[in-house]
């Protein structure tokens, strides 16, 4: 039982780390996949993925025991 809340929680703490990458590298990755037009839109958009996965992923870190 011990190994698999092991394994959830290493999972959930990769789901932070790939929010909290996107918030960091929103506009890097917004560059190299569009045009300059919608820099800003995708850059906001990646930042707002970015905080909702983080934020989801440290509340069910919270709940699991």
């Amino acid at each position: 039982m011990d190994i698999i809340k092991l394994v959830i929680r290493v999972c959930i703490f990769a789901i932070i780390l790939f929010g909290v990458i996107l918030i960091y590298d929103a506009r890097i990755i917004a560059s190299k996949k569009t045009n300059i037009d919608q820099i800003n839109k995708k850059t906001r958009i990646l930042k707002i993925i970015g905080f909702v996965l983080a934020i989801i992923g440290a509340i069910v870190l919270l709940y699991i025991k």
